[in-house]
């Protein structure tokens, strides 16, 4: 595993991981991150075959490079356009994960220990995106009028996310009235997240790794996009509805901004309306 913002970072961290993977000989990287940081790193592993995106981030570096496609084209497609360089071609395009019975017996139990009914219905939220991106966050209010409109209708919520969620949720659920969902936040590791969605009718995501996770899991999604384009983003998945409000700034792929306008446009009444139309 490396870890390019943290234990990794910068020239020594790539240098160091490099130095580990060499002892390896390794034959070919297939970078699929193609980013600065990752062809520097294939390049200084020393394989003598380095496949990626010819996307002018140093991508000079690799010696196998299929063009950059600027036409959105959704993410499995746009990596086995690096693997097709391989003789690899896609059979099936869903994604998939496979949690063990573990993951499942401890997403029941922590289900269980918040008196859920065993038919009753659930669906998930996810509370935010990474830290670095701000700007893919859906309005604390509208999430607020979400979970209680929810409630309204006899639906549990259960909100997931990270250890650095935990106090906004937290907060979040205490501002809630008349319901009290379900604080999952830092309770799960990737598995377990995902068998914890899979229990879920629906879940409601920005663009996000848990939004992934969930089509992996086939469980039907609520989509919300603003700073980012779902035609390059969005896995595809049988049972979704994309929220991606038209304003002229977006896609701005920007962590930051000052109005969060794309975001703020997904009204909560309609996202409930999509959550309706996927239970039924």
């Amino acid at each position: 595993v490396c870890d390019p913002r943290g234990k990794d970072k910068g020239l020594r961290g790539i240098l160091k991981v490099a130095a580990s993977l060499r002892k390896k000989k390794i034959d070919s990287v297939v970078d699929l991150q193609n980013n600065r940081y990752s062809h520097v790193l294939s390049k200084f592993v020393m394989a003598p075959l380095r496949y990626g995106y010819d996307n002018k981030k140093f991508s000079f570096l690799l010696n196998r490079r299929v063009p950059f496609d600027r036409a959105p084209i959704d993410p499995v497609h746009h990596q086995f356009r690096i693997l097709a360089m391989l003789g690899i071609e896609p059979t099936n395009l869903q994604l998939e994960l496979w949690p063990s019975c573990e993951d499942e017996r401890y997403a029941q139990e922590l289900l269980s220990s918040q008196w859920i009914a065993e038919k009753q219905t659930i669906v998930g939220i996810n509370a935010r995106a990474s830290l670095r991106w701000q700007t893919k966050n859906w309005p604390r209010q509208s999430l607020i009028k979400l979970c209680e409109e929810l409630a309204r209708r006899d639906i549990r919520v259960v909100i997931t996310g990270t250890d650095e969620d935990i106090a906004f949720a937290n907060e979040l659920i205490h501002s809630i009235k008349g319901a009290k969902p379900i604080n999952a936040c830092g309770k799960t590791n990737v598995n377990q997240l995902a068998s914890l969605i899979k229990h879920c009718r629906v879940y409601v995501s920005t663009d996000s790794a848990p939004l992934h996770i969930a089509t992996a899991m086939h469980t039907p999604v609520v989509a919300l996009f603003g700073p980012t384009d779902p035609h390059r983003h969005m896995p595809q998945t049988e049972k979704s509805v994309v929220m991606h409000a038209r304003v002229p700034c977006a896609p701005c792929y920007k962590p930051a901004c000052s109005h969060a306008r794309c975001m703020r446009a997904i009204a909560p009444e309609d996202v409930l309306t999509a959550i309706e139309k996927l239970l039924a």
